[in-house]
């Protein structure tokens, strides 16, 4: 059903209901792993997988280099978003995720993702040399209302 049916509606809900019902069949590793990284595939069942793979997968072989992959990669912010996410709730400690969230918020130009990106360093990461001036040139160069507005939680 999660890899027949047309509907991304249906197949976003198979493999959340998946993730969580069927965690102790050995295929649904496989399948989250599977629906993640195809580019093909729809963009919320992308990130259904991802959300499943995050929570109940965190310490299986490939899933934080998956969420990595898709937080960097993947063509559609929704997923990057989504990936970006679950990296920093679940794997904070983790070097790269603070890297990665710096490229993303020095490089990137999706306004749903940067907001993500922006209030992450600001709450997560205060205390890092690079947030700082990573969030005053965002500021400065972005027009759109979220970094204009004084929005951001207090960097003080």
């Amino acid at each position: 059903m999660v890899y027949n049916n047309d509907d991304s509606d249906v197949r976003s809900v198979a493999v959340q209901e998946l993730a969580k019902g069927w965690k102790d069949s050995p295929d649904t590793l496989h399948v989250l792993k599977d629906l993640a990284q195809k580019n093909n595939e729809n963009a919320d069942v992308r990130s259904a997988a991802i959300q499943g793979l995050a929570k109940g997968w965190k310490d299986a072989p490939d899933t934080l280099t998956i969420l990595k992959d898709r937080a960097k990669n993947d063509e559609q912010s929704g997923v990057c978003n989504t990936a970006l996410q679950e990296l920093t709730k679940g794997w904070k400690d983790d070097p790269d995720i603070l890297s990665i969230l710096k490229d993303v918020a020095r490089n990137n130009n999706h306004r749903n993702i940067l907001i993500t990106t922006v209030l992450e360093l600001a709450i997560s990461w205060k205390g890092d040399l690079d947030v700082l001036p990573i969030l005053k040139n965002r500021a400065q160069i972005d027009e759109h209302w979220f970094f204009t507005q004084s929005k951001l939680p207090s960097l003080n």
